[in-house]
């Protein structure tokens, strides 16, 4: 917990006790959590944790860089605590967000954008959205 409250103090965010477990429950989170699943996740040890903190602490948490917000396919808010430049697939029948880590995408990526020289723009940070399917492995094995 005392990484988790450096952290805060060193965004200039207070390290209350609600804003440690919400952060605690984001970065423990093997899924890409939305507030909804957070909240769950802390009600019963922390009851008088409401819905309302916990969308305003993750805002907050991503307003100064803690978590990344994405949307999903469906116009759900998700979070990921992972904040370094990587991207994601979204599979359109399961609603599983997948991280896929590639660093030559990234550069491929950043020196497409560069080589097109866009105006007042500085790239800070690369995410690819990819929507997919994921396919059933059982129907992908012929029985003869």
């Amino acid at each position: 917990m005392l990484h988790l409250r450096d952290q805060l103090q060193s965004k200039g965010l207070k390290a209350t006790h609600q804003r440690l477990v919400i952060y605690q429950a984001a970065l423990n989170c093997e899924v890409h959590p939305s507030a909804e699943w957070v909240y769950e996740a802390l009600k019963q040890d922390h009851p008088s944790l409401s819905l309302g903190t916990v969308y305003k602490t993750l805002a907050s948490l991503e307003e100064v860089g803690l978590l990344r917000k994405m949307e999903t396919t469906d116009g759900q808010l998700r979070y990921d605590a992972k904040t370094h430049d990587h991207h994601h697939i979204f599979c359109a029948n399961t609603g599983e967000i997948m991280d896929f880590e590639d660093e030559e995408l990234n550069e491929v990526i950043k020196t497409f954008l560069a080589k097109k020289h866009i105006n007042n723009l500085s790239i800070r940070s690369v995410s690819l959205h990819i929507t997919g399917w994921k396919e059933d492995p059982l129907k992908q094995i012929e029985v003869k």
